[in-house]
Formats: C-alpha cells, sequence, structure tokens
C-alpha cells in the first residue's frame, strides 16, 4: 500500500500545482530564479533550481501521459531555461489560448517554502530538516511528516498548504543527497526508502565511528577546502553520515555536539 502511493506522489504534485487559486495575478521573470537566496547559471543547480526541474518534469510526465502530447527532449535544459521551457510546454500542449501564469504561482509557492527552510529560525539551523549531523532517523521522520502533511492537506482540499509542506520536503529531501555521502557511497539512484512508512533508509555510522579527516586550511584561519577527506571504509561499509554544523539545535533546543570524527561544515 505504501509503494502504491508513494509512485502516486508526482501526480499529486501535479494536482497541486494546477489548482491554484487565481486571486493573486504572478508575472514570473522568465529566467530568474524564484528564491531570492538563489544565484542561478547555466550550471549551477541551486534548491530553487533543482525544485523548478522537478516541476518541469512532472509536467511534462503529465501532459505527454494524459494530454498524448509530445513534449520534446527535456534532458539539456539548464536551470536558467526552465521557465522558457514551461512556456514552450504550455504553447505546444494547450495552444496559445492557455497561460501558465498560475502554474508559476503555484511553482512560486513551493520554491519559496523550500528557501525558507534555510532561512526560518525554527529550521535553519534544525539537523533534522538538512540531514546534519547524522540524524538520519529524524529527518526522516521530518519527510514522513511533511508528507502526511501534504497528503492530508490535499484531500482537505487546502492546495496552499499542499504547496507549503511539498516545498518543505522537497528541501530536506534535496539536502539528503547534497549534506550526506549517499553519492560519495557510489549511488547512483535516489535512496527508494525515503519518506517511505516502514522502510528502511540504510546504516548509519555509529557516534564513535570515525568518518572524516580534517579540512586542510587554504588561506589563513578563516577558509577550509572540504574535499574528499571522508574515510575510505566509512564508504566502502555504506554506512551514512554527514557534516556537522555550529551552533545547530534538535527539536528541544539542546546544542547539537559534534562527535570525534566529525567536521564542522
Amino acid at each position: 500500500m505504501a509503494r502504491s502511493v508513494t509512485l502516486c506522489l508526482p501526480l499529486l504534485v501535479v494536482f497541486i500545482l494546477f489548482l491554484s487559486r487565481s486571486g493573486r495575478c504572478f508575472v514570473p521573470m522568465v529566467g530568474v530564479s524564484l528564491n531570492p537566496t538563489d544565484q542561478d547559471s547555466d550550471d549551477n543547480w541551486t534548491h530553487g533550481a533543482i525544485t523548478r526541474r522537478a516541476l518541469l518534469n512532472v509536467a511534462a510526465d503529465f501532459q505527454s501521459s494524459h494530454l498524448d502530447c509530445d513534449v520534446g527532449d527535456l534532458l539539456d535544459v539548464r536551470p536558467d531555461r526552465i521557465f522558457q521551457e514551461i512556456s514552450r510546454l504550455f504553447r505546444r500542449c494547450y495552444g496559445q489560448v492557455v497561460s501558465a501564469a498560475r502554474f508559476y504561482q503555484a511553482a512560486l509557492q513551493i520554491e519559496t517554502a523550500n528557501g525558507c527552510v534555510d532561512m526560518n529560525f525554527a529550521t535553519k539551523k534544525l539537523p533534522s530538516a538538512h540531514f546534519d549531523a547524522e540524524r538520519f532517523v529524524s529527518g526522516n521522520e521530518r519527510l514522513l511528516e511533511l508528507r502526511t502533511q501534504v497528503l492530508t492537506a490535499i484531500h482537505q482540499g487546502e492546495y496552499e498548504a499542499a504547496r507549503v509542506y511539498t516545498g518543505q520536503l522537497l528541501h530536506t529531501l534535496q539536502d539528503f543527497y547534497s549534506h550526506s555521502n549517499w553519492v560519495e557511497m557510489g549511488h547512483t539512484e535516489p535512496n527508494e526508502g525515503l519518506a517511505v512508512p516502514g522502510a528502511d533508509i540504510g546504516k548509519v555510522a555509529g557516534p564513535d565511528t570515525p568518518t572524516c579527516e580534517d579540512c586542510s586550511k587554504t588561506l589563513g584561519f578563516l577558509w577550509y577546502k572540504c574535499e574528499d577527506n571522508i574515510l575510505a571504509d566509512v564508504n566502502q561499509q555504506g554506512l551514512l553520515t554527514s557534516g556537522y554544523s555550529s551552533n545547530q539545535r534538535d527539536l528541544d533546543g539542546n546544542l547539537v555536539p559534534k562527535p570525534e570524527g566529525g567536521n564542522f561544515l
């Protein structure tokens, strides 16, 4: 049952995107990030760009499968061209008389909610919101809770709330891949256990397990270079690990200390 619901989540994202209220008008700045914290370029995949790309993908999948529309090749669409590509999809699949403005408005809500996870006082220093400090269990619990909130909001017709929860969920999900060593372990596919009730997301390094070497200083005392500093044994054993950021606190407000063998981000 959980598996079947999980497979429907992309369709639910399309559902909450297209059910956008028309009470407010949003005219997109095509090619410019909706998230003020982003600095998009041809090869810079920020949280905002990744989110926009996901929305482009689900829109294209919906139009291809439900409208029998030829969406063309989307493989090489770069971050600063995503909105132009969405406009092209709408013209190709719906004709010139249909505007993508309401889709953009819904995308704005999702992308803004995504960016706010890094700026909101309650989540910017919360390890579970970013899969930091090896908080993989609590990070996945957050994904499961947000997933439930998305589905509940949709069932209750609260589509704006569903988009906010979706943005928050996507931020934490994206951080799993950018803040952990999942890619360094050699994985090229998503972790299928994330946000799936009862699923296993993998083995996590223990608090006493050395995971990395010290970062090297590049310019005096301020700048550090942290590349390829995860211990080979950690990746070979398939142990999940992630970095520690200073002044992070858990849900109870307690400081999250860095154990031996870990590095501050």
